[in-house]
């Protein structure tokens, strides 16, 4: 069973779900905790308050108990905390935000995990917990053949997945950064060296002084983001998040990383690392689809 479709059965499951009061006044609490950036309608309520955070909190907590009422409300408040999107793509947020709903959550018997960088509300054993696991955690290499008939390239992508590990299990952060950046390039080359006509016929494809395409081997990592978001290879907020990965991994330049003042930790590489995984995601998708 995919993970998607294990949350479809577990949110199937919960349309008839009572939430307990004391996990709605935690949920409210998380919802006052968090600060600018943050998902809009967040940002909304705590702008327009002129009441204190205890205050706030008890308004949140009864609005919530209201809300659960019907099915569905709760979850989708809990998933939309959970959003990488809400917080302008920093890690720090989103890792600290989903790290206090699985908190609230597991004693309700629910996590969060992220699929990419799309939350899911995934069923688990209720307890407590002392160290919450990782949510955005990573996966064994994927099957890269829907990719690229290229055996060798498949063997490097999937060497690079699992360089990606180390490299964050070793505490090695840029180089994770930076071979995040190498595998998110070379999957997208193998798209668009499986579909050659697709990726040069796109506005976005680099052309040389004569005005033809150039060579695949001269692409940049934002010539081919650009791509593959005009073709619809990936999906926008992927596009979005890829450009943000493209300048994370230009801190391999010690000057680069001095302009921007950039400490990368476990955090930034675990949201990359999401955007990393939605990317594969939507590629293997676009090209099964174009294959059939």
């Amino acid at each position: 069973m995919t993970l998607m479709e294990r949350t479809k059965e577990v949110q199937d499951s919960k349309k008839m779900k009572k939430w307990d009061i004391g996990t709605l006044h935690s949920l409210a609490g998380i919802i006052c905790s968090i600060e600018d950036p943050g998902p809009l309608w967040v940002m909304t309520i705590k702008r327009h308050s002129n009441a204190d955070r205890d205050a706030l909190q008890e308004w949140i907590c009864q609005t919530l108990l209201t809300a659960s009422q019907f099915p569905g409300n709760i979850e989708n408040t809990i998933l939309s905390l959970a959003d990488p999107r809400g917080y302008g793509g920093d890690p720090k947020k989103v890792e600290e935000v989903v790290t206090k709903l699985n908190k609230m959550l597991i004693v309700e018997g629910y996590e969060i995990k992220l699929d990419g960088i799309k939350p899911q509300l995934i069923d688990r054993e209720p307890g407590l917990i002392k160290d919450p696991e990782n949510p955005l955690g990573f996966l064994d290499p994927p099957d890269f053949t829907p990719l690229t008939n290229d055996q060798l390239l498949r063997d490097i992508l999937h060497e690079r997945w699992i360089e990606v590990r180390k490299c964050v299990d070793s505490g090695a952060y840029v180089a994770a950064l930076v071979m995040m950046g190498s595998l998110l390039e070379g999957v997208l080359l193998a798209v668009a060296e499986a579909n050659p006509e697709e990726a040069n016929r796109s506005s976005a494809s680099p052309k040389d002084r004569k005005g033809q395409p150039k060579d695949f081997c001269d692409w940049t990592l934002n010539d081919l983001i650009n791509v593959a978001h005009k073709r619809g290879w990936i999906r926008k907020h992927v596009n979005d998040f890829s450009r943000i990965l493209r300048e994370y991994r230009n801190i391999v330049h010690p000057k680069k990383q001095r302009e921007m003042e950039m400490q990368p930790d476990k955090d930034t590489c675990t949201i990359c690392w999401g955007v990393v995984r939605a990317a594969v995601n939507n590629v293997v998708d676009w090209q099964k689809k174009n294959r059939s």
